[in-house]
């Protein structure tokens, strides 16, 4: 039986391969891809988080 050798780093390339193109394709025509879509909800949360850090507190008596 011939010894096999390399098999895993070929199939792990294959499914690195796909993953990145799934994360980079947009997913409508036009549109946005995975990885952008991701970018725009971080930026979009910290700018509301550094709104709401940049409020005075509100005391009441």
């Amino acid at each position: 039986m011939p010894k096999q050798t390399g098999q895993a780093m070929v199939e792990y390339l294959v499914v690195a391969v796909a993953l990145v193109v799934a994360l980079l394709v947009p997913l409508t025509p036009g549109g946005e891809s995975a990885v952008e879509m991701l970018m725009n909800a971080i930026i979009d949360q910290y700018d509301a988080y550094a709104y709401a850090a940049s409020m005075p507190p509100i005391f009441e008596d």
